[in-house]
């Protein structure tokens, strides 16, 4: 069992450090990220509990904020050369009495309460509000000199029976033409993301989204299948890799994309993901690049919370960096 039994000190007293994931997202892979942080923590003496988000740690009482304690949390266990996550019970711990909290969520509300209540988070709540909703980012980047593919927000409609606005889409094809991306302002893992090529089509996705947030955006064609996924911590980048799909204009990986590692990250991408990492003010973030004509990049996405064992596959380090950007921050 990999774990950390010591604490971090600061000002002379020994803490641990609150990871919260959420509490219906349970696979393999989404645990992959918070028990790496948990092991690479622990190997700078760091304990760490992995605990779900399930509503009783922080509320509300007579308009004060009210913070809880932990009762269960995730372990790291190494076995047969695969790493597995097990719940168990702890010795109970108020969640003032940690250091910090890793937030590996996406939950606007817990985050927020907990800064009010005085929790130093990563990210920042703020931060994490912003990168989950796709247009939210772009609003926070515009205007901030970083080239972002051309994009229109849908309409947002609160009548039931509402049809869609045919007036909105003749705006949108004149302003982006077809094809286009059409994407719901929340989702991850290329979920919510569609191509449209005639009126049709968009009437069709525009029925559908009709009381969704969403977004039009530019279609970049030289990116068809491909983008550049980049991995930001402190401020820098640390490291990116190609992703490409022989069958999908999406190039997730999820979605059957094949990733490898890039080594001489072009400068251009690095200026963009250091830019939008200081405007979001990220701890953390992995940015999704397109290529544009003549080698021109445009910034895509911004995740706060970005899976990362696909770039540990490549030999990188990502938790430990991430880690010691922790530690450096509360030392200060």
């Amino acid at each position: 069992m990999l774990q950390a039994n010591g604490g971090a000190c600061y000002n002379g007293r020994m803490k641990r450090i609150l990871l919260l994931i959420n509490p219906y997202h349970y696979g393999s892979s989404a645990l992959y990220q918070p028990l790496r942080m948990q092991q690479a923590l622990g190997d700078l003496g760091v304990a760490v509990d992995v605990v779900s988000n399930e509503g009783a740690l922080v509320w509300l009482q007579q308009g004060q904020v009210c913070l809880g304690e932990v009762r269960h949390a995730w372990r790291l266990w190494q076995q047969d050369g695969r790493v597995l996550g097990e719940r168990a019970e702890v010795e109970p711990r108020k969640v003032a009495d940690y250091a910090a909290c890793i937030y590996w969520d996406k939950d606007k509300y817990t985050s927020h309460l907990l800064e009010r209540a005085g929790v130093r988070l990563f990210n920042p709540a703020k931060a994490i509000e912003d990168c989950d909703d796709k247009l939210q980012t772009f609003v926070r980047l515009a205007e901030a000199g970083i080239p972002l593919p051309n994009t229109v927000g849908g309409s947002l409609c609160y009548t039931p029976d509402a049809k869609v606005s045919e007036a909105q889409l003749s705006a949108v094809e004149r302003t982006l033409g077809y094809p286009m991306v059409v994407k719901t302002c929340y989702g991850s893992f290329g979920e919510g993301v569609r191509l449209v090529r005639n009126r049709e089509e968009l009437h069709e996705v525009a029925e559908e989204l009709l009381h969704v947030p969403h977004l039009f955006q530019q279609y970049v064609a030289e990116s068809f299948g491909k983008d550049l996924r980049v991995i930001v911590v402190g401020g820098k980048v640390l490291c990116a890799m190609e992703r490409r799909s022989a069958v999908d204009f999406r190039s997730n990986v999820e979605l059957g994309g094949v990733a490898s590692a890039v080594r001489e990250i072009p400068p251009q991408a690095i200026a963009i993901c250091e830019k939008a990492a200081a405007v979001l003010e990220l701890d953390y973030c992995g940015c999704d690049l397109l290529w544009g004509k003549d080698g021109e990049m445009y910034l895509c996405e911004v995740n706060s919370n970005a899976y990362f064992g696909g770039m540990e596959k490549t030999g990188v380090n990502v938790a430990a960096a991430y880690a010691r950007h922790i530690l450096d921050q509360l030392g200060k």
